[in-house]
């Protein structure tokens, strides 16, 4: 995962993740990038798009849908198989879950 510079297509940063990979689909609005890591499908990864910092992450009990995450201005919205969650961006833990799973998007 990168940030490239739009007009030279440097990076201006890149594979800042623990274990370097993530999977399926990121999700990218205002301040944050979010996306599911490769190797631990449970674990959620909120990333600081202006530096690739890494600030939060959140371990489902399941492993999470890979391409599917809806993003909003103050959340992320995953599912398992069994349940969809509201994750706070600002905290990286669910606000609510509810027991249903299926395309968010």
């Amino acid at each position: 995962m990168a940030l490239l510079n739009s007009s030279t297509g440097a990076a201006i940063w890149e594979d800042v993740l623990p274990d370097g990979a993530v999977q399926g689909a990121r999700a990218i609005g205002g301040d944050y990038v979010v996306t599911r890591a490769a190797l631990d499908a449970a674990k959620l990864y909120i990333v600081d798009a202006h530096n690739g910092n890494l600030l939060r992450d959140w371990e489902a009990p399941n492993w999470l849908n890979a391409y599917d995450i809806v993003l909003t201005k103050t959340y992320a919205f995953v599912h398992d198989s069994t349940n969809t969650y509201a994750i706070r961006l600002a905290t990286g833990q669910p606000d609510w879950s509810y027991p249903m799973a299926g395309d968010l998007a």
